[in-house]
């Protein structure tokens, strides 16, 4: 099964930063793009619930949509996700960036804990 979860920027050329972690039985994939571009490949290659990190790092972009895709071939139910967000402002109340987590789903329990995927993107980097 596939999932594919955009995730809005609302505007191009941010510093953005990610974590991804599962600890759903199944071996899969998560995939972030943006602009066309693949920003990370991150596989599940075993087969336990132990909570696993599967990737943690960062990159510039320059569009304002990110796109996750979630892949897991052995899912017998079709892929859920729960996705929540907002900004980050400064003491002014002006946004300088964004975050977002989407949880996933991969089976019948609805626990949603089965792959988390946190983005936060900053307007400015350093």
């Amino acid at each position: 099964m596939l999932l594919s979860v955009p995730v809005s920027c609302r505007e191009p050329h941010y510093f953005l930063a990610w974590t991804i972690s599962s600890q759903c039985y199944n071996t899969g994939k998560v995939t972030i793009k943006s602009g066309g571009n693949v920003l990370v490949e991150a596989h599940k290659n075993s087969r336990n619930c132990n909570f696993t990190m599967l990737n943690q790092s960062h990159a510039d972009i320059n569009s304002n949509i990110v796109q996750v895709e979630v892949e897991i071939k052995e899912a017998v139910n079709e892929l859920k996700n729960s996705k929540t967000g907002g900004a980050i402002l400064d003491n002014a109340g002006r946004k300088v960036g964004y975050v977002y987590s989407v949880c996933i789903e991969d089976g019948a329990d609805d626990d949603y804990n089965d792959i988390y995927i946190n983005l936060v993107g900053w307007s400015k980097k350093g």
